[in-house]
């Protein structure tokens, strides 16, 4: 029961850390789940969303704020870890309209300083998988 836990525990720290880096099927998946989310919460809380679309403050003050600010952590983190795979800071996140960019783009390949490639790593598990 305690290997259970601790992998379960491993596997949640990888998704709302901010080390590392992830591949472009995982980042569209982490893409998908958040906007989901946030359209899930959108429908249980509609005071939170604005007639523009907008977050609005009273999201903040309801009870369903803490799973607000786990959803952008989540999206912080992957968009991150994302940036990490092209070679960039995290903080180019920020930059209007790079998410787009970071769905298309390829990461480098091999290891670079945040990390072994994802591609590799995923290789590695499926050739494993095969033995």
């Amino acid at each position: 029961m305690q290997d259970i836990l601790i992998t379960i525990f491993k596997t949640l720290e990888g998704f709302f850390s901010f080390r590392g880096r992830i591949s472009r099927r995982e980042f569209i998946m982490s893409f998908l789940t958040t906007f989901l989310g946030f359209c899930i919460l959108g429908k249980i809380e509609p005071s939170c969303i604005s007639d523009s679309g907008l977050i609005t403050e009273h999201c903040f003050e309801s009870r369903l704020s803490i799973l607000w600010i786990i959803l952008f952590w989540f999206m912080f983190a992957q968009r991150a870890k994302r940036c990490h795979d092209v070679g960039h800071s995290g903080w180019w996140q920020f930059i209007p309209l790079y998410e787009l960019w970071l769905l298309y783009a390829k990461g480098q390949v091999g290891k670079n300083e945040y990390g072994e490639d994802p591609q590799d790593l995923e290789e590695d598990l499926s050739s494993q998988k095969e033995d």
